[in-house]
């Protein structure tokens, strides 16, 4: 009986123990009070730490390179300011700025390195569609959004970056701030005065090398990206801008998706499409001010200004630098006096243009003359020529070429044992050289021809022919020695004739 009363005590009491545990007050907590209490875990260099409280105290405890993995939805209801390198995991869940909150909501400052994955910071617009500040302010740092990062529902109408502010507030300031955009990061849905999605100021640089950024809005100039100043650069390599808009005070504003307004902007690949302005300002503009340049893989279509189609406008004096490089598959905005129609494409090349062209170039009925206020330019239409080695080898597989114009350089095939390179032909036979014309106007392939060199003709002609050329030869051995033997010359022939 005793042996049992002292069993029936030890469950008692770890009943009791249980019921005053963290698990299970943090499993009352989570019913009865969800989304007002952050429990965070961080992870340091000197092992892994777990308690409860806000993200701000996470932060304010994380070592640098360490980890902070949310455990629940949290109401973010004060500012946060990282200074030293770390990782956010959302672990699926979500920050929401809170009602009454209207500052930044995270702060990168002191050159750390903040990089966020797997979570969403909702900038509560559904709920306080008021005046608020951007989500993330970079003052001196980076901020890199991975896997799973969503910026979404911001509303920051009178501040320029609707997500995203870059850049330090002083111009004589030497800090410098980077983003950088990967996976299937997401910006989303929000709201600014210049720069819907994001804003770059002073020595400030983005790359956006994948994920996207849809349905952002400025008031004035760049629904999703404006580069602001002279030290502002903003590289495009992957991923797409679609459905932002400017312009939506007045007309006049520019911009769509990007406003280069200022610095250096590269599009090199990506798609650019659905975005409009009211303006007719572009989905890009092109400012004087700025270097920009588009090439290898951009796709710049489909943008719709309040008239016809606007996809990039060149400011008067200003240059648009079309990359040599431009790659098959790109398409760039060629608009017609019509809205845009599918299939209304041209691939372009080589080209460096100064001037004034609204919705970027309109072309005239046969589509190669191109019309602005300033003049006429023309564009030089290419065809992608692809060369087949046959059993050879070559290490260009494709290039663009511009037609009406002589092709010029043709590659050369890799050296191949028992066989000499021909030279490129059509599927008819014909042969292309470098002063050929490119009277093509659709892509083309060439195929190399080899002659093997140790091929034996065996064909009774072919043994005649054979027969008579080694005649050939003796005969001319011997004249070349009768006439060296009576011209004096061959006295040395004869001193090493065999006795």
């Amino acid at each position: 009986m005793k042996k049992f009363r002292k069993a029936l005590a030890l469950v008692l009491s770890m009943l009791i123990l249980l019921s005053v545990s963290p698990i299970a007050a943090f499993a009352e907590e989570k019913q009865e009070e969800e989304n007002t209490v952050a429990e965070a875990v961080w992870y340091t260099s000197y092992g892994i730490k777990k308690g409860e409280g806000t993200v701000a105290e996470a932060v304010a405890n994380v070592k640098t390179g360490g980890k902070i993995l949310l455990q629940k939805d949290i109401t973010a209801d004060a500012g946060i300011t990282l200074t030293v390198n770390a990782t956010i995991d959302g672990a699926g869940y979500t920050i929401t700025r809170s009602d009454t909150f209207d500052g930044v909501m995270f702060t990168v400052a002191n050159a750390a390195v903040l990089t966020l994955t797997n979570i969403t910071i909702d900038g509560n617009a559904d709920n306080y569609p008021g005046q608020t500040d951007a989500i993330i302010a970079i003052t001196s740092g980076q901020l890199n959004l991975i896997k799973g990062a969503v910026l979404t529902k911001n509303s920051a109408r009178i501040i320029s970056g609707g997500a995203i502010k870059a850049g330090p507030t002083d111009a004589t300031s030497t800090a410098s701030a980077l983003i950088i955009m990967n996976d299937d990061a997401q910006i989303s849905d929000c709201i600014a005065n210049n720069g819907g999605a994001v804003y770059l100021g002073y020595n400030s640089k983005m790359v956006m090398n994948s994920g996207s950024i849809t349905n952002c809005k400025a008031s004035y100039d760049g629904g999703a990206v404006s580069v602001a100043t002279a030290s502002s650069e903003f590289t495009m390599a992957g991923g797409e801008i679609k459905g932002c808009s400017c312009s939506l005070r007045d007309t006049g504003y520019a911009g769509s998706a990007v406003y280069a307004g200022y610095g250096i902007t590269n599009i090199t690949g990506g798609t650019i499409t659905r975005n409009t302005n009211m303006s007719d300002l572009g989905a890009v503009y092109v400012a004087q001010t700025a270097t920009v340049g588009i090439g290898n893989t951009a796709y710049i279509l489909g943008n719709d200004g309040s008239a016809a189609e606007s996809n990039i406008y060149i400011e008067d004096n200003a240059v648009l630098n079309i990359n040599p490089a431009f790659a098959e598959g790109s398409k760039i905005g060629v608009s017609t006096s019509d809205r845009f129609a599918e299939g209304d494409t041209v691939n372009l090349d080589f080209i460096n243009y100064s001037g004034d062209v609204m919705g970027y170039i309109y072309n005239d009925a046969d589509g190669s003359t191109f019309y602005n206020s300033n003049g006429v330019i023309t564009l030089i239409q290419c065809i992608t020529v692809t060369f087949d080695p046959g059993n050879g080898s070559c290490p260009v597989k494709s290039k663009l070429y511009p037609v009406d114009v002589d092709f010029g350089p043709l590659p050369e095939c890799d050296e191949r044992e028992g066989f000499e390179f021909l030279g490129w032909y059509t599927a008819t036979d014909s042969l292309v050289t470098e002063s050929t014309a490119v009277s093509y106007y659709e892509d083309i392939t060439l195929y190399a021809k080899w002659e093997n060199l140790n091929q034996i003709d065996n064909h009774p002609f072919a043994f005649i022919g054979r027969f008579f050329e080694r005649i050939g030869e003796l005969m001319r051995s011997v004249f070349h020695f009768l006439e060296n033997l009576f011209t004096g010359n061959g006295n040395d022939e004869l001193e090493n004739l065999p006795k």
